[in-house]
């Protein structure tokens, strides 16, 4: 009688235990291929295209030209831009001055407009005047005219577009610290 007993557990056992693997398996299996609403990702390719223009290039006095260098969005999402102004040669005095609107020195070679620019749009100038070191020009008459001491220069502007819509970022320099790979927010 205690061998049938003994049986008669195990088997109560072994019932139970293939029971609740069956439930488990089949529970899971309708969890698992259970249906929901069909989400569809739908991904577009941006276009961020900038070029620079400029309207005025002219002497104001002979030490002063009025130059006004300005990026115009070509593509066709809102960007950020940024900017670094390089002067050809160095060490002779050339600076430029009076930053545009909406421009701020980045501290790190960079110059950046602090507002998305929309397709087709322009920036405001990033600066409007170049100076140059006395005796490179007369401008007596009202013309400028190149002086003996006048040196061939360049007033490089190199500039940078980046997507506005990045998800998650909305100020512009968690935009360029998201491209520069700096999770850090401002």
């Amino acid at each position: 009688m205690e061998k049938k007993r003994s049986f008669k557990r195990t088997a109560i056992i072994v019932a139970s235990f293939i029971a609740v693997l069956g439930v488990s398996v089949f529970g899971t299996y309708a969890f698992l291929t259970s249906r929901t609403n069909e989400v569809k990702n739908t991904f577009v390719v941006g276009s961020v295209e900038t070029e620079i223009t400029e309207e005025h290039f002219d002497f104001e006095t002979a030490t002063v030209i009025n130059k006004d260098p300005q990026v115009k969005n070509v593509g066709k999402n809102d960007c950020y831009i940024r900017a670094r102004i390089n002067i050809t040669p160095a060490g002779e005095n050339i600076a430029v001055n009076e930053l545009g609107a909406n421009w701020v020195d980045g501290g790190d070679g960079y110059y950046y407009y602090t507002e998305k620019v929309a397709p087709q749009g322009l920036t405001s100038p990033i600066f409007t005047k170049v100076t140059i070191p006395a005796g490179w020009v007369d401008y007596s008459n009202g013309q400028a005219k190149a002086t003996v001491d006048f040196k061939d220069f360049d007033v490089i502007v190199y500039q940078e577009a980046i997507v506005a819509d990045l998800e998650g970022v909305s100020v512009y320099q968690d935009v360029w610290n998201a491209y520069n790979g700096n999770t850090t927010t401002n």
